[in-house]
């Protein structure tokens, strides 16, 4: 047995312990700091708290705040150019995945030059980047302990995945407290996203017993907790979400991901769709799929998901779960998304181009996907 298990950042966890941001950034020395966020977050008065907590802690800052939803190549460059204006030494990101996403290509950016889009792959960024401390504000991409960053190249139409070292953030300040007032449907999506994330990386095929270990029990608190935090979101639930998402966050940046996601990205890609939401869609189906490929793996799967093991079918069970739970909790239909019949085979092409098909447990061809498609689109 051999495998690799990394995580770039050092984590805390913990109700309130946003208010630890300033001192944790004059730890590592920060002096002026780039306080990435979106307009989510100033009309939420979550800015305003970060910027506070800086202030306490005499520490110069300035806020870009435009990211939006899939961040672009162009968005990417214009927060850089920002930064770069008024030299920055440090990042501080608070919001969803696309925030800490986008934080992560800015400092690639800051230090290294150049287009983000050279960076497109695994081990392009060759220089160390600032401090980055990031705040997620959402239960779901876990993109506060990977080494991943995605970007939407906006002239190819395609979500490019950087990887590797110097990727990650440095710092991880994980508080459901900030997860409180999420709407219903971003709860549903990001929980989807989350539990994608712990199940993919359970049957990759570059799994090992860490990142099983903590992909099922990741899994076992999303399904324990997403109905709820979606129904009401309880203190309880919000933070067993938070907990599972960076659990799954830390698996798959190891074992990486699946099918799901190779189809997900070109989704959202083409038609803007969040990302969460073009998991959700394709989970139950890709899983349907994977059957028989994952045999080993059944049993503790269905265990985590709360399926009784003595039952026959458990492959049909689990499928069956995941369309009741993405059905309870409002996740729409393929068909529902505005994506057209007619692109089938192109999106299935270029799902077969992304880097998550490679450690699918089980390897399609566009025939295959875009039979796929047509099964989630009906």
């Amino acid at each position: 047995m051999s495998f690799v298990f990394d995580i770039p950042s050092t984590l805390f966890f913990g109700e309130n312990c946003c208010n630890k941001c300033g001192e944790l950034l004059q730890n590592i020395g920060a002096s002026k700091v780039l306080l990435v966020c979106d307009q989510a977050m100033v009309s939420l008065g979550m800015a305003a708290k970060l910027t506070a907590i800086l202030e306490a802690a005499d520490l110069e800052h300035v806020t870009f705040a435009d990211v939006e939803p899939n961040p672009t190549d162009e968005l990417v460059h214009k927060a850089a150019t920002f930064a770069a204006a008024h030299k920055v030494d440090a990042l501080l990101a608070i919001g969803g995945g696309s925030v800490i996403d986008c934080a992560k290509a800015v400092n690639i950016l800051l230090t290294n030059g150049g287009d983000i889009a050279v960076y497109e792959g695994v081990n392009k960024v060759a220089k160390q980047t600032l401090p980055l401390l990031m705040v997620p504000t959402t239960a779901g991409t876990g993109s506060e302990v990977t080494s991943v960053t995605v970007v939407t190249d906006t002239r190819r139409h395609k979500k490019m995945v950087i990887a590797g070292q110097f990727v990650g953030g440095k710092i991880a300040v994980c508080d459901p407290v900030l997860t409180a007032d999420l709407p219903a449907a971003i709860s549903a999506s990001t929980g989807m996203d989350a539990l994608t994330h712990a199940i993919e990386a359970y049957i990759s095929t570059l799994a090992s017993p860490v990142t099983d270990g903590l992909a099922l029990d990741a899994i076992t608190l999303i399904m324990g907790s997403l109905e709820q935090a979606v129904a009401d979101g309880d203190m309880k639930s919000r933070s067993d979400m938070m907990l599972g998402s960076f659990m799954a966050g830390m698996a798959f940046n190891s074992a990486l991901l699946g099918l799901v996601h190779s189809l997900a990205h070109p989704l959202s890609a083409h038609y803007n769709i969040p990302h969460g939401v073009a998991n959700a869609v394709f989970l139950p189906h890709v899983m349907n799929y994977n059957l028989g490929s994952f045999d080993s793996k059944l049993k503790a799967l269905a265990s985590a998901m709360g399926i009784a093991v003595e039952q026959s079918d458990l492959g049909d069970r689990i499928v069956s779960r995941l369309q009741q739970l993405a059905a309870t909790i409002g996740i729409p239909q393929l068909k529902d998304l505005g994506v057209p019949e007619t692109d089938f085979s192109m999106l299935a092409e270029e799902a077969m181009l992304e880097m998550s098909t490679m450690t699918n447990p089980k390897q399609p061809t566009v025939a295959e996907l875009v039979d796929l498609l047509k099964t989630a689109y009906a």
